[in-house]
């Protein structure tokens, strides 16, 4: 129960404040940063003060109890259910309750607000209200911040708990629909450079949207691609205003099915790595809300560290499962025991060299126990060694179960851990020399049959270059006709650039090894290829030279690749020619130098007419063809130093730098349009187009890239209404 009404006569002693006419505090209630609206005992408004008329976008005082809801449409906070009239906190407070609601919508034709509104009687000295109060304050902004904050927090929790990686990505689409109100929402992987679209949906839209679910299950997108394929290659969040009217929107078609009009996305990633794009679909138009893509882009962020811990934590799984299974499977045996010398683990090999069955019968034990009596006095010499000097090594006599003595050659290490201290070491039984040399000899083979069939190239040479080793796949990665050949060479010549073999060896030496460097190498013929490279630094006493072993593949065509995808991402496909991202990071370091060098530059805003009457009557290869002839036609009326882009569709833009005056920008412009006239043969046929050419220069028309864009394009539109009259 909240406090009494508040008394009148109490707290307004006057008759004129009595009367609540605030002729003395209506300067002070203007002031105020919250709504105030009062009405009086029988429901009509008597005072509104301007931050009510703010949020409402329209006078109070013409509003009464009864036709509120008519005036100011209310409605439960996140529907379409109409608000209760009698809940009302001002109603409530005629009523002389005192209440505080903050799930109150109002819509007007600006948009909607959620209120956050306190309703309070004021009551004369009879006790009887006299006024009703109502304070209301704005907290869409602070909800919404809530909302993405919840939804930030939820993505870092759920993702967290998930079990894989799936389930993360998941959950994480569930919270994004749920929370930020996409209906629709999907997943896509990236495969081999490629979008694969995941089975990871979420469909609030049911069946009306099974064939744009379909169609999307079996499409592939390259990066650059649709919207996706966008993200992909920015690794930027990206939006799409009205998917029906979106010419680069795939899956265009079923998009017209109820249910999907707007659509954004945006990446998981993983360091600078896309791991994937969530995107999400509305039904009705949205414009891009920057909050809630700034938003998106953190959680792609905190679903790219849990796939990150995710990767890390299986291969961490994996690296133990190989250290067990090569502590199990090693033909040595090995320990580990406790400074009182109880054997704490045994893998099989020890198991069987002690004559046991099983590691139960002999974890537990005292090592001192399994030594012959002979040397059993050495014990605590033994471990004063290890803990004096953390390691030991040497030559141990053990007895097995069948009291058959063996002899142990053993490399123990003292370890330590939390609250503990324990020694683990390597073993080999030397009880027969020969035996023994079997067993090298054995173990040298298989090292061999190792270097010999890895299908990596392999090479062991000295620090300063001569070749020791090497095998099949490095003579035939290197062009050589045999090993031999390999052999006669020295390591540098395989380098075309003896800084980057120094940098390489400098590196070495300072870390020991190297994994995954990138090096260019050459052939024997002379041609280059991109290497992936590891290697190993051998410190060898018995070597005057240092030695190294190294392990390389060739990653040519992925280099190629990234090449590739990197000139995709600036370039446009059909003509070769840059795009505008391209275009206006040139524009820009145009102005700078001309701004320095106080010289002039051009923009050119050019668009095709009759070009759609060509893709109508002869096809979309047919206009591909005329697009490319019209920009090698462009191209070839300027200089190498100017640019010439593609905007999209049929319109291109010109780039002309260090120009002269007025008279040789119309004049290198009329050599454009009159190449551009010159007919164009498709098929049999000869077929015309022309140009709106619109024109900016700079310093003159503007000082920064989107505008001299703009009045360019504004010029073009211009141009081409006179075309049309």
């Amino acid at each position: 129960m909240g406090p009494r009404p508040l008394l009148l006569g109490e707290a307004l002693q006057s008759e004129k404040l009595r009367r609540l006419t605030f002729d003395g505090w209506r300067e002070i209630l203007d002031a105020l940063p919250i709504a105030v609206f009062v009405l009086d005992r029988e429901g009509s408004p008597c005072y509104a003060n301007k931050k009510s008329e703010e949020l409402l976008e329209q006078p109070l005082l013409d509003a009464n109890p009864h036709n509120l809801p008519r005036v100011y449409p209310t409605f439960i906070a996140g529907t379409n259910e109409p608000y209760p009239p009698e809940r009302l906190p001002i109603v409530r407070a005629l009523n002389g309750e005192r209440t505080q609601a903050n799930d109150l919508e109002i819509r007007t034709p600006n948009g909607s607000r959620i209120l956050d509104v306190i309703g309070m009687p004021v009551l004369d000295d009879r006790g009887d209200v006299e006024f009703a109060i109502a304070a209301f304050s704005d907290i869409t902004d602070r909800l919404r911040f809530e909302r993405f904050v919840k939804l930030l927090q939820s993505v870092a929790i759920a993702a967290n708990e998930a079990s894989t990686l799936h389930e993360a990505l998941r959950v994480g689409l569930d919270l994004v629909c749920e929370i930020a109100g996409w209906p629709l929402g999907h997943c896509w992987i990236v495969e081999s450079g490629a979008l694969v679209s995941a089975s990871i949906w979420h469909n609030e839209g049911g069946a009306e949207l099974a064939k744009f679910v379909r169609l999307t299950g079996r499409t592939q997108l390259q990066f650059g691609e649709g919207l996706p394929g966008r993200v992909a290659a920015t690794a930027e969040p990206a939006w799409s205003l009205d998917t029906i009217n979106d010419s680069e929107f795939i899956r265009s078609h079923p998009v017209t099915a109820p249910g999907i009009r707007a659509a954004f996305a945006f990446p998981v990633l993983v360091g600078r790595e896309v791991y994937a794009v969530l995107e999400f679909f509305t039904a009705e138009p949205r414009e891009p809300d920057l909050d809630l893509i700034d938003v998106m882009r953190h959680v792609g962020q905190q679903l790219g560290r849990v796939v990150q811990r995710m990767r890390a934590e299986a291969a961490l799984v994996e690296s133990e499962e190989q250290y067990r299974d090569l502590i199990e499977n090693s033909l040595d045996p090995i320990c580990m025991h406790d400074l009182q010398g109880r054997l704490l683990m045994v893998n099989r090999a020890a198991i069987e060299d002690l004559g046991f069955q099983s590691a139960d019968e002999v974890v537990g034990q005292k090592l001192r126990d399994l030594l012959h009596p002979s040397v059993r006095e050495g014990f605590d010499q033994y471990m004063e060694r290890i803990i004096s000097e953390g390691r030991d090594e040497g030559l141990m006599t053990v007895v097995r179960r069948n009291g058959e003595k063996r002899v142990w050659e053993y490399r123990n290490t003292l370890r330590y851990a939390p609250g503990s201290q324990t020694v683990r070491g390597v073993a080999r039984d030397v009880t027969e020399r020969l035996r023994a040399e079997k067993m090298l000899a054995e173990s040298e083979a298989r090292y061999r049959l190792l270097f010999e069939r890895n299908l990596a190239g392999v090479c062991r040479t000295t620090f300063s270059g001569e070749m020791l080793d090497v095998n099949d796949a490095f003579v035939h990665l290197f062009g050589y006709d045999s090993r031999e050949d390999v052999l006669r060479i020295n390591a540098a010549d395989l380098y075309p650039d003896a800084d980057a073999r120094r940098e390489y060896l400098k590196r070495l030496t300072a870390s020991g090894s190297l994994a995954n460097l990138e090096t260019r190498l050459r052939r024997k013929d002379g041609s280059l290829f991109w290497a992936l490279m590891s290697a190993t630094l051998i410190n060898d006493r018995r070597y005057a030279d240092p030695q190294l072993e190294a392990t390389l593949l060739d990653i040519t065509s992925r280099k190629e690749t990234e090449e590739r995808n990197a000139y995709q991402a600036t370039h446009d496909m059909l003509t070769g020619l840059p795009n505008r991202m391209l275009f206006d990071d040139r524009l820009q370091q145009a102005i700078a130098v001309a701004d320095r060098q106080r010289t002039r530059i051009a923009v050119g805003f050019l668009d095709l007419d009759r070009f759609k009457p060509i893709n109508d009557e002869f096809g979309h290869a047919a206009g591909d063809e005329v697009l490319r002839q019209i920009a090698s036609r462009i191209q070839g009326a300027i200089r190498q130093t100017d640019t010439v882009a593609r905007a999209g569709g049929d319109e291109f833009l010109v780039l002309l730098k260090a120009i002269g005056e007025r008279e040789e920008v119309t004049s290198v412009f009329a050599k454009i349009a009159s190449a551009i006239d010159e007919p164009i043969v498709i098929g049999n046929r000869e077929v015309h187009v022309d140009a709106s050419i619109g024109v900016s220069l700079f310093p003159d028309d503007a000082p920064d890239a989107g505008t001299l864009v703009r009045l360019a394009d504004q010029a073009m539109y211009r141009v081409k209404i006179l075309h049309r009259t």
